[in-house]
């Protein structure tokens, strides 16, 4: 089986990813590796890691798939997080491999700004990739304020397309409820 944890940036896909590994021993991939790895083998490629995740998705979809139907193939379990997955390639994922793969998208579309900001504080030590640890007060509101923009678009795209979504608030509290959720536990 496939797990396949996506969802807007600082939504907690690590965070579960890791719980997971922990609880279940389900190995997991971050598809931050593969545009990374890329975007610095190949630069004629053009993927740009500070684009848009929407546009960097695109560019990484055909990677994703080939990858995704070789674990398939093999009849492989792992955990695949990361915002890379666009709704319409994962409705692709879910109808071309039929019961060989799980899927959630995480979002916030609903949180107060300075709760996410706080929330972001409490757990700075783990997170792995802290890109925004320089942005002042105005820029983190406008970066949570984006993603739950881009939040409100994926939980629309994913309802549309009947690929669960989950309004996260607060990941500790909600952790089991997700892992429940693309485990099927």
């Amino acid at each position: 089986m496939i797990y396949i944890l996506s969802g807007v940036a600082k939504s907690g896909k690590t965070y579960i990813s890791e719980k997971i590994l922990k609880d279940y021993g389900i190995s997991s991939f971050s598809t931050d590796y593969l545009m990374m790895s890329l975007a610095r083998a190949n630069p004629n490629i053009g993927i740009n890691p500070d684009s848009d995740d929407a546009v960097v998705a695109d560019q990484l979809e055909p990677y994703l798939y080939e990858m995704i139907k070789t674990m398939v193939e093999n009849n492989k379990t792992y955990l695949i997080e990361g915002v890379h997955f666009n709704p319409p390639f994962a409705q692709k994922l879910i109808s071309e491999f039929k019961g060989k793969l799980r899927f959630v998208y995480l979002g916030f579309a609903d949180i107060d700004v300075s709760e996410k900001i706080d929330e972001l504080n409490l757990h700075e030590t783990l997170i792995e990739n802290r890109w925004y640890r320089h942005f002042s007060t105005k820029q983190m509101i406008e970066l949570i304020e984006y993603l739950k923009t881009v939040s409100s678009t994926l939980r629309k795209e994913s309802l549309l397309r009947e690929i669960k979504y989950i309004e996260v608030k607060n990941i500790e509290l909600q952790q089991n409820e997700i892992i429940q959720e693309l485990l099927k536990k």
